[in-house]
């Protein structure tokens, strides 16, 4: 046999004698369906890793000795993950690579990595985390019902913008402190953000978003970046304490802005968002936090879902 090189082997041109094994990529589908059913997190951390030591023509993946330093590699310089991220990656990627040798058995073709390739400058084993597949618990009930009553009462039109953002939008922190007016189109009534890693995108407003961000571009007159405080752009930190001091004054405790966004996504499941849809309302570039929830269905309508399954606050 004479195998083309994943891209993973022949970026680095290396040579064909080093490859450990090659096994055809249909064989590690099914099996990886058949093992990790039960744990879709833990498959789509895998599947990256797959992916990578794949060929073009998507007939075999090969693995070799460098294969998980190459996509240490890879995950940091192309992808450009946070090192926590790269962490849960590499993990996954060399304990399937030790589990298919001790399924030898049931493989057909078992890979054996001979090197110990350690993940910390110590050289200590790193364990195994448990992954999580379920979403973070957002605001209970009644906690939610404290904002809802206290959100339209509220005169300080940036932190009513901002709450919109977090809870409607299901936005970052990070991405609204980021926030520019240019990146708001009333017309389209759509919202820009850049989100992690530096991708952009572009979305529907929630009609809530829209109506606050009118509100307080329409009062102040504001340019450049939407939340500003003493006439500069305001920084993450300041915004976290609008927040903390919101929710303390309703005596709610144990939560941060990312509780929002938590809460939206997860009321957004419960009123039976398709995983597409969820995708596009969460802006997750992974489905794998989502697919502990619903099937991978195509989107359909997840603006109007959107509207609907998140109750405007102007009527409660």
């Amino acid at each position: 046999m004479n195998p083309r090189q994943s891209p993973a082997l022949s970026t680095r041109q290396v040579n064909q004698k080093k490859i450990i094994q090659g096994i055809l990529l249909q064989d590690i589908l099914t099996d990886i369906q058949a093992t990790y059913k039960d744990n879709q997190d833990y498959q789509y951390t895998l599947m990256s890793f797959i992916k990578f030591v794949c060929d073009d023509r998507e007939f075999y993946c090969y693995f070799g000795l460098s294969t998980i330093q190459d996509y240490k590699t890879w995950l940091t310089t192309v992808k450009k993950y946070k090192p926590a991220t790269i962490k849960k990656y590499l993990i996954v990627a060399k304990d399937y690579c030790q589990a298919m040798y001790k399924r030898k058995d049931e493989v057909n073709q078992p890979v054996k990595i001979t090197e110990d390739i350690t993940l910390n400058s110590r050289g200590k084993p790193i364990k195994i985390p448990k992954v999580n597949t379920q979403l973070k618990q957002g605001f209970k009930n009644y906690e939610l019902k404290k904002i809802k009553q206290a959100y339209p009462t509220l005169t300080d039109l940036r932190l009513k913008a901002l709450l919109s953002l977090l809870y409607f939008g299901a936005y970052r922190i990070g991405e609204c402190q980021s926030l520019m007016w240019s990146d708001i189109d009333f017309n389209k009534k759509t919202i820009s953000v850049v989100g992690k890693g530096n991708i952009a995108n572009t979305k529907a407003m929630h009609s809530e978003i829209e109506k606050a961000l009118g509100e307080l571009q329409g009062q102040l007159k504001l340019k450049g970046a939407i939340f500003k405080t003493a006439g500069k752009q305001a920084n993450t930190k300041t915004l976290r304490r609008w927040i903390q001091r919101f929710l303390a004054d309703l005596d709610i405790k144990g939560h941060n802005p990312h509780s929002f966004r938590h809460t939206s996504i997860m009321e957004c499941v419960r009123a039976g968002f398709t995983l597409e849809q969820l995708k596009y309302h969460s802006r997750h570039q992974g489905l794998a936090g989502l697919q502990a929830y619903i099937s991978s269905v195509q989107a359909e309508n997840s603006h109007e879902l959107i509207e609907q399954a998140l109750t405007s606050v102007s009527k409660e």
